[in-house]
């Protein structure tokens, strides 16, 4: 019979043993991928400014015409001007930054002093045109024999500026 007063003894476990781990961790398998990650972006960096940027870079220096400096004048720059074109209502500007071909250096000296109203009849040429006028490359010069004349007009002997330079053009 079965006695049930006494305890049974509990059975012996016997220690298991654990397989040793094959695989990477997790932490292993993120800092590999991370590292992946990094260098295909880097790669890709590297491969775009190569092939792209590059290629720009020369393509400018192949276009990008000498020209002879014997016949320029002095030049003088007025900086950038910030305008709202023509029925913009203040949505659209354009920035243009000015640079002027002199006759000779004493003509320098007076556009120096009449910088603000050369600037100031610069902005109202600019403002009385509208964004279609302004984005059209076609009207740039134009627009550059417009400003000259404007400025000449407002200088004594009515002459002094042999060309009007847009060293920077952006409309927004």
């Amino acid at each position: 019979m079965v006695d049930l007063d006494k305890p049974k003894a509990a059975p012996v476990d016997a220690p298991e043993e654990k397989a040793p781990k094959t695989g990477l961790g997790f932490l292993t398998r993120i800092v590999l991928l991370v590292g992946i990650l990094l260098f295909q972006v880097a790669a890709a960096y590297f491969g775009i400014q190569f092939l792209f940027f590059n290629k720009q870079a020369k393509v400018a220096e192949s276009k990008s015409v000498t020209q002879p400096t014997e016949g320029v004048g002095p030049i003088f720059e007025l900086g950038e001007l910030v305008v709202n074109p023509a029925e913009s209502l203040g949505r659209r500007f354009v920035v243009v930054k000015i640079a002027l071909e002199l006759t000779d250096e004493t003509v320098k000296k007076t556009v120096e002093t009449q910088a603000p109203l050369i600037n100031d009849e610069l902005i109202r040429i600019l403002a009385s045109k509208n964004v279609e006028f302004l984005s059209n490359i076609a009207e740039r010069d134009s627009l550059r024999e417009e400003m000259r004349l404007a400025i000449n007009g407002g200088l004594p002997g009515g002459s002094g500026v042999k060309k009007v330079f847009f060293a920077g053009f952006v409309l927004q």
